[in-house]
């Protein structure tokens, strides 16, 4: 069994190297895609403010969409309740929520992922149910459209390098995808970096924006998304 792991593993190395020679020393041409963006009503890549400073303390969001990614994973659009601007975020920071949940002592804090392009309208988080978890239990069975979440400004030091233009090679399993979704539309619609996306999932009905992920490889020749399913 070790070697049958290692067999695989450098199989999967190979792999990885070979569409990062790709991705640094060549392009492809791809068609273009007939279909659109679900979430083009949504989306307003011209919206957020790059002057707009982040808020001190929580600050109301209102779920406008919850839109069902997998079994198990939700994403859900948040916009401020005050219909005010939005700062702009660096790719791959996450926002906290302060969840009010009847049964808890405390108020929950959880951290999420962005999960969109930092310039929009909303801001996205897509969450994982997770069994006996507290805070993506009560997003998935108690948080729709309408509901009012507390939430802080976006943070975190796990962020693209915006000044940079190489190449950029990300490499995801399962929900940790999450803040790599927010760099990968962010270099897709703003600069030709060239991108690698190497995603394991188990199977693909776990595969998360897959058809978003296909349009986006199909529109920019910079991207190249690599899939390893382990079941």
């Amino acid at each position: 069994m070790p070697l049958v792991g290692l067999l695989l593993g450098v199989t999967v190395l190979i792999q990885i190297a070979r569409q990062l020679l790709q991705c640094c020393l060549g392009t492809r041409k791809r068609p273009v895609p007939t279909n659109t963006n679900s979430d083009s009503e949504l989306s307003n890549h011209d919206s957020c403010d790059a002057q707009s400073k982040a808020w001190i303390g929580s600050r109301k969001f209102v779920v406008k969409a919850k839109v069902k990614e997998t079994s198990e994973v939700m994403s859900y659009y948040l916009v401020p309740q005050d219909s005010k601007s939005l700062p702009r975020f660096l790719p791959g920071q996450y926002i906290t929520l302060m969840l009010n949940i009847p049964g808890q002592k405390k108020t929950v804090k959880r951290c999420y992922s962005l999960s969109s392009a930092p310039c929009s309208e909303y801001y996205r988080i897509t969450v994982k149910y997770v069994p006996n978890g507290t805070g993506s239990t009560f997003l998935h069975d108690s948080v729709h459209v309408g509901s009012v979440l507390d939430v802080y400004a976006p943070a975190g030091k796990f962020h693209l390098n915006e000044t940079s233009d190489k190449p950029v090679v990300l490499i995801a399993g399962g929900i940790g995808i999450t803040p790599f979704l927010s760099m990968v539309d962010d270099i897709a619609e703003n600069s030709q970096r060239k991108i690698l996306l190497v995603n394991s999932v188990r199977n693909g009905r776990e595969y998360i924006r897959k058809e978003d992920l296909q349009i986006l490889e199909d529109e920019h020749s910079q991207l190249r998304v690599v899939t390893i399913f382990t079941a």
